[in-house]
């Protein structure tokens, strides 16, 4: 077996690095000051770096009168984050967290929207009428439940898809058949006590390198 020890290769010129005509094959370890070429194009090398992140914690409260089997679109900036995507080929990473609660027992629906509108990618899939969300959860309103809320989760990986400028956002519905309020970050509970928590809402967008 042949062995070659040297302290520096270059070209043949001495001017740079060398070529590999054949491509090189490295069994060890390989340890670079810098690298500069495709890393989605190397086997072993894999993209995923963190390019920018974007987050809206709301700590205070609000509420809507929500009529029977619509949305209400949550847009108001304390709770959106919006994000130029700075490669259409990267990837959205979406987390949330909601603290909810409702005038009445009813179950409570929240899905992912961009700009305002449904992401269908991440939420349920068409099934006639049904409500496609991204989950639901019951809701207790009982009085003198010292925790009265709903938390409800969200996390998704969505295609940047272009680099224009928008906002992701909540949704929220619910199952009474008639017009209730939905309230965020706080519950039915409203005695001015200890045992009475106000609690905070958040989202947040990372843009994803592929």
């Amino acid at each position: 077996m042949s062995r070659i020890r040297a302290n520096t290769i270059t070209n043949k010129a001495a001017t740079g690095a060398p070529t590999f005509s054949n491509g090189a094959v490295v069994t060890g370890v390989c340890t670079a000051t810098s690298f500069v070429g495709s890393g989605a194009n190397l086997t072993g090398v894999s993209a995923g770096k963190v390019l920018q992140v974007v987050s809206q914690t709301k700590t205070n409260a609000a509420s809507n009168n929500t009529a029977s089997q619509n949305w209400w679109s949550y847009t108001d900036s304390s709770l959106i984050a919006t994000i130029t995507p700075t490669s259409a080929s990267s990837k959205i990473m979406i987390w949330g967290a909601m603290n909810l609660g409702i005038d009445s027992q009813q179950w409570m629906f929240l899905r992912l929207e961009k700009n305002g509108v449904r992401i269908n990618a991440v939420n349920g899939d068409q099934d006639g009428n049904k409500s496609r969300c991204f989950t639901a959860q019951n809701y207790p309103p009982e009085t003198n439940v010292y925790m009265p809320y709903t938390n409800m989760m969200v996390q998704a990986l969505v295609d940047a898809e272009n680099t224009s400028s928008r906002y992701y956002n909540f949704g929220l519905a619910h199952t009474s058949g008639s017009t209730r309020t939905i309230y965020i970050n706080r519950g039915t509970r409203t005695n001015n006590d200890f045992y009475t928590p106000m609690v905070a809402s958040t989202i947040t967008v990372m843009e994803i390198e592929v």
